[in-house]
């Protein structure tokens, strides 16, 4: 079995730090290492580790790349026989790296990988998350990832972008300062995050009607933005779905329970609502996030979430 890495030289970590990558491919032995021009050159790239028939892909990136990669492997049949997925923390968010990706120091989780591997270990490390499908547009590709935001979730990932564009603040420092921000003007009434946008939601086709929302976050990961898992009815399908409605009523009092704290169906049902479900249909003029890519569905879409299958990622 070899390693493939791929890196994107343009994701924010890379931009500065991509050459200690670039060595250490280079010293070990079994390691495949590409640098992705850009997005066009993603089929070719997946192509030659395929034929060097890699078995271990290593994205070194941001979730825009990883999602686009599930979306060339999963979606468009870009790889023969699935690989075994390993996330090196490359970009700004990095939300998926959080969940599933190697751990600590990139150079030293590359070469722990490689230990592992060579000491046949690789299944022991592995873990599974379910994979989103998103078909938005008839005349676009659907796409496939793990983490999916609209309304607020939005304006929010732009405002965080708008904030901090400094490469040198810490991914969590920036996210943490970006949610006080957005907290401290729901408490003054002036948070232009949490407008709210009209969508109407059908659940397992269980139809509610169209309402002004402040956040819809869909996802299989088990933990998010900072760490958190708003997420409390956990029967039913693999897709998590959570919606906080508009005016989001109790916001601040409401947040750490929310993101983190227990008896999170004790929450108001009339703002916020959770559920886990198979198909999740979304009326929508607004766009939505992909894994750190913004899509724009063409005016009254109707926005359809199903999980076609599952991805294994090496975590050590």
């Amino acid at each position: 079995m070899k390693i493939g890495v791929l890196s994107n030289p343009l994701s924010r970590r890379n931009v500065s730090n991509l050459s200690e990558i670039r060595e250490c491919a280079r010293q070990l032995d079994n390691v495949l290492h590409i640098e992705l021009a850009d997005f066009g050159a993603l089929k070719n790239a997946l192509n030659d580790f395929a034929a060097a028939e890699i078995q271990i892909l290593v994205i070194n990136a941001g979730d825009g790349t990883v999602g686009a990669v599930l979306t060339e492997i999963f979606e468009l049949g870009g790889y023969p026989n699935y690989p075994k997925l390993a996330i090196l923390p490359g970009g700004t968010s990095n939300t998926i790296a959080a969940d599933v990706g190697l751990k600590g120091d990139r150079v030293k989780s590359l070469r722990r990988l490689v230990a592992i591997l060579e000491r046949g270990e690789v299944e022991q490390y592995c873990v599974v998350r379910r994979l989103i499908r998103v078909d938005y547009d008839p005349t676009q590709t659907a796409a496939i990832g793990l983490f999916f935001g609209t309304a607020g979730i939005c304006d929010a990932i732009k405002l965080r972008r708008r904030l901090f564009p400094q490469k040198w603040i810490p991914d969590v420092v920036a996210g943490a300062l970006t949610l006080g921000y957005v907290l401290g003007g729901v408490l003054l009434s002036r948070s232009e995050v949490l407008s709210g946008h009209m969508i109407a939601v059908e659940l397992d086709a269980v139809s509610e009607s169209e309402k002004s929302f402040s956040i819809i976050v869909v996802t299989t990961l088990n933990q998010i933005f900072l760490g958190s898992s708003p997420f409390w009815s956990t029967e039913g399908g693999p897709l998590k779905f959570t919606s906080i409605g508009s005016p989001a009523v109790g916001l601040v009092r409401n947040a750490y329970r929310l993101l983190y704290g227990k008896n999170k169906d004790c929450l108001p049902e009339v703002t916020y609502k959770s559920a886990s479900v198979h198909k999740i249909q979304l009326r929508m003029n607004c766009p939505f996030n992909l894994d750190g890519q913004f899509m724009q569905p063409p005016p009254e879409a109707i926005v359809t979430l199903t999980s076609p299958g599952s991805a294994k990622f090496v975590r050590c």
